[in-house]
């Protein structure tokens, strides 16, 4: 049990806080962008909106914002440049350097402003989720994450795997020592311990990566997060409680 608490502990606040810290570090000495995949930035959906950020340093502080605002009927109605977005409240962004245009009946009307507000969904720490990958993030983190994308009904599928995955992770802790038991009552004289522990040891790293390999599998097949975060678990533990059940035997 005090190996799963730490599992936990680790796992739901040091991990999440020292890996967001290492990205940020990472990306101001490379001066990477957020979203490098795509050549123009990182993109996202803000409920009747499409943004688009050419490039973020830090969670708070956007270059070159594209604010696309379509409406009932995903007619495009608004765009919205500006050189720069920083976070002021919750909900709430100042932009500067605006220039926008409306699409009206009559025509397009464009406007120039130094500075304007802008309010959305959008927060730093959702875009730090963008930063760090799903399974270093913090249960909570991925619990508000997700509930954002399907609020702006996006896919779900790998954050909820990995929020469960992290809610599960501590309980392998407790596979493993499971799988470890039945080594245990081998003696030296039964002959072939090195073997016996290193296919201990084999056994140990076959269910880390049965468990990484299973979050693919489930995106691809799409299985439901619970079951392809839970069977590798769970098949362990079965098989781990069978081979004490054996050596009992013996």
């Amino acid at each position: 049990m005090a190996f799963v608490v730490l599992t936990f502990v680790i796992g739901e606040w040091i991990a999440p806080h020292a890996e967001e810290a290492a990205q940020k570090i990472k990306i101001r000495a490379l001066s990477s962008m957020i979203g490098q995949d795509l050549q123009s930035g990182l993109w996202f959906k803000d409920e009747g909106s499409f943004i688009n950020v050419r490039e973020s340093r830090d969670p708070k502080l956007l270059q070159g914002v594209r604010i696309y605002e379509f409406d009932s009927d995903y007619r495009l109605r608004k765009i919205t440049l500006a050189e720069r977005a920083e976070y002021r409240a919750k909900g709430l962004w100042d932009l500067y350097g605006v220039m926008a245009t409306r699409f009206d009946a009559p025509g397009p009307q464009t406007s120039r402003e130094p500075r304007a507000e802008w309010h959305t969904g959008v927060s730093p720490d959702l875009l730090n989720a963008l930063i760090v990958k799903p399974e270093r993030m913090s249960a909570w983190a991925l619990h508000k994450y997700t509930e954002h994308l399907e609020a702006n009904r996006q896919r779900t599928e790998r954050y909820e795997i990995a929020l469960w995955k992290k809610l599960f992770y501590p309980l392998a802790t407790l596979v493993m020592m499971a799988l470890a038991l039945p080594f245990a009552y081998m003696h030296a004289r039964a002959g072939a311990v090195g073997v016996k522990v290193f296919l201990g040891i084999m056994l140990g790293i076959f269910f880390h990566l049965l468990n990484s390999l299973f979050s693919h599998i489930g995106l691809l097949h799409n299985w439901p997060p619970l079951a392809a975060a839970a069977v590798p678990s769970a098949a362990f533990l079965a098989s781990a409680m069978l081979m004490m059940w054996w050596v009992e035997r013996r």
